[in-house]
């Protein structure tokens, strides 16, 4: 009988020993999304000061400057915001495409992403290389618009035939 009692200890023990290696693991996950959350507060700190600031801007790539750099910024958050629920699973891929190609329409954006896209992204997971591709191919099939040809507010010469 002390055979079987000794057996279901140890059992007991193991289920124990279990329970506390999965609740290590689940505080460890914990740990690191509070960490994630205060990394984005922060950016987003930063991110308001060069708003209110450009001149503060230590990032800024492709000289872009005053409503160009802010453009930029703009970009740079919506795209953030994008992979955020791509990563939540909240996009599905027609959606990330058609946000992508939308803002790829624009010459400021487009441009911005043809100097940051190939290293825009920090985890290197599967899920953000698929976004990140999702990313370049709107960005590659991107048609941005012809430039007006007369200048705004210029009125257009029409000829009689």
């Amino acid at each position: 009988m002390s055979g079987r009692k000794s057996s279901v200890a140890a059992i007991l023990s193991a289920f124990a020993l279990i329970g506390i290696a999965a609740s290590l693991i689940l505080q460890s996950n914990q740990i690191k999304i509070s960490h994630q959350a205060v990394s984005r507060e922060r950016h987003f700190d930063l991110v308001k000061l060069v708003l209110d600031d450009p001149s503060l801007d230590v990032t800024s790539v492709g000289g872009f400057e005053g409503e160009e750099l802010r453009q930029t910024i703009a970009a740079n958050l919506w795209v953030t915001y994008w992979k955020m629920q791509w990563e939540l699973g909240e996009f599905p891929e027609t959606t990330t495409y058609r946000l992508f190609s939308t803002l790829f329409s624009r010459p400021v954006p487009y441009r911005w992403w043809t100097i940051v896209g190939p290293n825009w992204g920090t985890t290197g997971t599967r899920v953000e290389a698929e976004f990140l591709g999702i990313a370049n191919r709107a960005h590659r099939d991107a048609v941005l618009p012809e430039p007006d040809p007369q200048p705004s507010g210029q009125p257009t010469e029409v000829t009689a035939t």
